[in-house]
């Protein structure tokens, strides 16, 4: 009785540390932006024979976060071509914990790239983009963005074969934010008639990097006051130095000579 008694206390400590590990290891996926912010895309380019002439006529593209509601983000599309023109405007909103997408023209599915969860982590999975296509962080780095120096999740995507053809794709992620920094494709396919197309997207101006400053200020915190505090204690050595130094009087015998002269 006593033995049942300690497997049963065991298989619900194991049971319960099961349980705690899992939901420590299960992916959050809430957005990282707000209502207002915005980002900025140019060094857009296409090439190759499947290419949109329009897409290397476009000056630059803007996202905008009109709403925010739980796992729910609005996006805003608009844009200039080269010649001044504006590109049509549009719209969706896109879940970052199931990659759906619903659009302004009322179209509904996968193909959402334009945001996902904020801090997620290497091997982090993400929503499907498009059905049966499952996606994961593959590395995290520090690039620069927006004359900005920011931590990114980087997902990469290879497939195909060479007697077909091959795709590479690759999605950049602010990682506090969880919005697209770049995108590049490069399609190559050699079944007759061979072809290919490549695509480049870059961010170039955001507003939601204003807190880079007070970041840099927490980083480097114990350095500042350590500069303070060296300053202070300088200046106060300073002061006492010269307080410590009496005033030279003139002697009778300097001012007996200034007189006699």
């Amino acid at each position: 009785m006593s033995s049942l008694k300690h497997k049963t206390t065991a298989t619900l400590v194991l049971l319960t540390l099961m349980l705690l590990i899992a939901s420590a290891l299960a992916v959050d996926y809430n957005p990282g932006v707000s209502k207002g912010q915005w980002v900025k895309y140019g060094n857009i380019a296409m090439s190759g024979l499947m290419a949109d002439p329009s897409a290397n006529q476009t000056s630059w593209m803007m996202l905008e976060v009109t709403d925010v509601s739980e796992e729910n983000v609005t996006l805003h599309f608009t844009g200039k071509y080269k010649n001044g023109s504006d590109i049509p405007s549009g719209g969706m909103t896109c879940n970052v914990s199931t990659g759906m997408v619903n659009t302004t023209s009322g179209m509904y599915g996968y193909g959402n790239i334009f945001i996902v969860g904020k801090d997620l982590q290497q091997n982090d999975a993400l929503p499907e983009m498009l059905p049966s296509i499952s996606l994961k962080i593959n590395s995290t780095e520090t690039r620069t963005y927006a004359k900005t120096e920011r931590t990114v999740n980087i997902v990469n995507i290879t497939s195909g074969t060479p007697e077909i053809g091959e795709v590479n794709y690759f999605i950049v992620y602010d990682k506090s934010t969880g919005v697209l920094m770049e995108t590049g494709l490069s399609m190559t396919f050699t079944l007759m008639p061979s072809m290919n197309m490549g695509f480049t997207l870059a961010a170039t101006d955001t507003n939601m990097f204003a807190e880079t400053s007070m970041t840099w200020l927490q980083d480097n915190m114990i350095y500042i006051v350590i500069a303070v505090v060296f300053i202070v204690v300088v200046v106060a050595a300073v002061l006492m130095a010269r307080r410590g130094r009496k005033p030279t009087t003139p002697t009778t015998e300097t001012e007996t000579k200034k007189t006699e002269t």
